[in-house]
């Protein structure tokens, strides 16, 4: 049989579903290697490539709980006239670096992120003798629009240079301020031959026919001008402890990055069915090689978008291998960190039970916190929960959704 990378890997993951320890793997792939007929400079060449995939393989190996995950989070937030910008989209950013690096989310992670989102939303109260606190309350957020462009290219490049956990796929990666462009690359996306699970995370406003993506900027001059949203309102930013980020210390790099996540700020809706068209080659990839796909919708009211995604994915084999958890309200910007901090902790192949359990907990112990938190955002209002926020999260296997009689999709609780 001629030596293939792809019979080394097949040879690897064989082993791996056996619970073979790692001195183990590599004993077996070297014998494997022999009676495939590699020849001792092939194998030398390839020894380096051949040691990462066992040392990503290992922590599969040795541990049949955790799951080897890939994830890919997408981030938007459109800044739109007459519209609330939303000053707490930095969180879903900070989870996924914390898992991606930790491999799962750290209590630290989720409490700053919660006293940070919390004190960006009071600093955009109105106040109390305004005479449309809602009209001005969206003004202040959309004022807050390059602070937190700032604040999320910071914790990004904080981050960026922290290898991936033991259990977290290098293919796992992160679009800010994605385009259509960056939805339309996951049809294109590698999975890695490791990952038990693809999760794709989809953190987006949604309404009820579209996403909002923001629109690509073809030529980005940074240095142009007096542009509110340059690359000089960036380090104005970085100057200001007050209104900006405490704590950074202004570097060129943020200012770049920042000033390049501020010029995709135009709004682009995206039709659900264009969503879902994305989403489902890569669910008939990972079903190919018997790979579960997550695909988490962490924005508001996001359940609208499942009726698409059953179309989109039509194979009934494929719909097995893919869960989907969405929301059913207006769900309030600060709790999406609740949705899924949990996540890297307790999902599991073939059974998010303890993912369910834990979320649901702690969304209904955060409840009456939330009730009583005297703080005017448009989307607490039209929430209409009246017991537990987990009653607006639910969590099903696409071929367990049911299509209801108005074209609705009909779903399982969290």
């Amino acid at each position: 049989m001629p030596f293939t990378l792809s019979n080394l890997v097949d040879a690897i993951l064989t082993q791996v579903r056996q619970k073979r320890t790692r001195a183990q793997l590599e004993v077996n792939l070297k014998q494997t290697a022999g009676k495939l007929g590699v020849e001792q400079d092939a194998a030398a060449k390839s020894i380096q490539h051949i040691r990462e995939l066992c040392a990503s393989l290992s922590a599969v190996a040795l541990n049949d709980k955790k799951p080897y995950l890939q994830i890919i989070y997408l981030q938007s937030n459109a800044l739109h006239a007459g519209e609330v910008f939303d000053v707490t989209c930095f969180t879903g950013l900070t989870l996924f670096h914390t898992q991606r690096v930790k491999g799962e989310t750290t209590v630290g992670c989720v409490e700053s992120c919660t006293i940070r989102a919390n004190a960006l939303v009071m600093e955009c109260q109105a106040d109390s003798k305004d005479r449309d606190p809602k009209a001005s309350f969206a003004k202040n957020t959309r004022d807050k629009f390059m602070n937190v462009m700032v604040y999320m290219a910071s914790i990004h490049l904080a981050w960026e240079e922290e290898r991936n956990h033991d259990r977290i796929s290098r293919l796992s990666r992160c679009c800010l301020q994605a385009t259509r462009e960056d939805l339309i690359s996951l049809k294109s996306q590698e999975v890695d031959p490791a990952a038990q699970i693809v999760t794709v995370v989809i953190d987006l406003i949604t309404d009820k026919k579209h996403t909002h993506f923001v629109k690509a900027v073809d030529d980005l001059n940074p240095n142009s001008g007096n542009d509110k949203y340059g690359l000089e309102a960036a380090w104005e930013c970085m100057g200001d402890d007050h209104d900006g980020i405490p704590g950074q210390a202004p570097n060129q790099e943020s200012a770049l990055l920042a000033a390049s996540l501020a010029a995709r700020r135009v709004k682009d809706a995206v039709p659900h069915a264009f969503l879902a068209q994305a989403i489902a080659p890569l669910a008939a990839k990972c079903a190919e090689r018997n790979v579960e796909l997550h695909v988490l919708l962490v924005g508001c009211n996001t359940i609208q978008a499942v009726p698409a995604l059953k179309t989109a994915i039509a194979d009934e084999h494929v719909q097995q291998q893919v869960m989907v958890m969405v929301t059913s309200e207006e769900w309030p910007s600060d709790c999406s960190i609740f949705l899924w901090d949990l996540y890297g902790a307790a999902a599991r192949v073939g059974d998010l039970t303890s993912f369910r359990t834990g979320t649901r907990t702690k969304l209904g112990e955060y409840t009456n916190h939330f009730l009583l938190q005297r703080i005017v955002d448009e989307s607490r209002e039209e929430l209409k929960i009246t017991g537990s926020l987990a009653d607006a999260v639910h969590i099903e296997r696409l071929s367990d959704v049911r299509i209801g009689p108005g074209g609705e999709a009909v779903m399982q609780l969290l």
